[in-house]
């Protein structure tokens, strides 16, 4: 039986116990992150091989925010085309929702504000998540999120 949802940030966990679903009764194990991130379009399109890929990676995908669209749309490029990093956690052979993910960065390492921009968010995130490696991931509703609190892993002070 399952231990009663722990609240942290925006998602319910559960404990690290596994967890069953009600429709399909499947078992989702607890998953470690590696620390490792890899481009979501490379895990799409079967740029990586599986023997790169591993239970616990995580998996980044460029969007472009409302200024970023507006851009786009009118191919003004000079208005930079700005976006975010959208992440997911390699779970179960697919990209799963990281429920938890907005939370790690509480100054907007995972943005850029023009396409030149996109090399250092890739770099801030990949800083954060190897630090994140060890981490425990479990099955909420929606998604996977942290087993314990994002701040208290990272060893800062929540931000208001």
């Amino acid at each position: 039986m399952n231990a009663a949802p722990k609240a942290f940030g925006d998602c319910a966990c559960i404990s690290n116990k596994p967890m069953m679903t009600g429709a399909t009764n499947e078992v989702f194990m607890p998953v470690q992150l590696t620390g490792a991130v890899h481009d979501y379009y490379d895990f799409k399109d079967g740029g990586i091989d599986e023997d790169e890929l591993r239970e616990g990676d995580v998996l980044i995908q460029p969007k472009l925010d409302a200024a970023g669209r507006y851009a786009a749309q009118g191919r003004h490029a000079n208005l930079g085309y700005s976006g975010y990093y959208a992440g997911f956690l390699y779970a179960d052979g697919g990209a799963r929702r990281f429920l938890q993910w907005k939370d790690l960065w509480p100054i907007a390492e995972n943005t850029f504000a023009a396409q030149q921009d996109k090399p250092q968010a890739v770099r801030d995130i990949a800083t954060t998540v190897a630090r994140l490696a060890g981490s425990v991931m479990v099955k909420a509703n929606g998604g996977w999120c942290l087993e314990r609190d994002v701040n208290a892993i990272l060893g800062r002070h929540p931000v208001d």
